[in-house]
């Protein structure tokens, strides 16, 4: 019942609409490449970490010995880190570089002797 119903709906708008619709859901669909931001901490001296990516912050979260997180990056620039707090109270910044909104990235990081090495 419900698909003769969409159908219907689907019928009644034309190729015009269908057509702006699809390419709307194509366009959302290239703009959800979703990027992978980690930091291993097998000693457990991490208290908190964020991204930091053109202006827009997004917690990490922990699990086990590393600190994760998964956003989509809406904008273009060498304007990417990930920020850790360590439980001493210092702040060690792990640069990414130049990001994209077209790609899905994946950068992990450990930090060793409070400074931030790509792995």
């Amino acid at each position: 019942m419900e698909t003769v119903a969409i159908e219907r709906v689907l019928s009644r708008l034309g190729p015009a609409v269908i057509a702006t619709v699809a390419i709307g859901v194509c366009l959302l669909g290239c703009l959800s490449e979703r990027s992978i931001f980690s930091i291993k901490d097998p000693g457990n001296k991490v208290e908190s970490a964020i991204t930091d990516i053109c202006g827009t912050k997004e917690p990490l979260r922990q699990s086990g010995d590393t600190w994760t997180v998964s956003i989509v990056i809406v904008c273009e620039g060498d304007n990417g880190q990930v920020v850790a707090k360590m439980k001493t109270g210092e702040m060690v910044v792990c640069g990414m570089g130049y990001v994209t909104p077209d790609r899905e990235w994946s950068h992990a990081f450990e930090i060793i002797g409070g400074r931030c090495y790509a792995i």
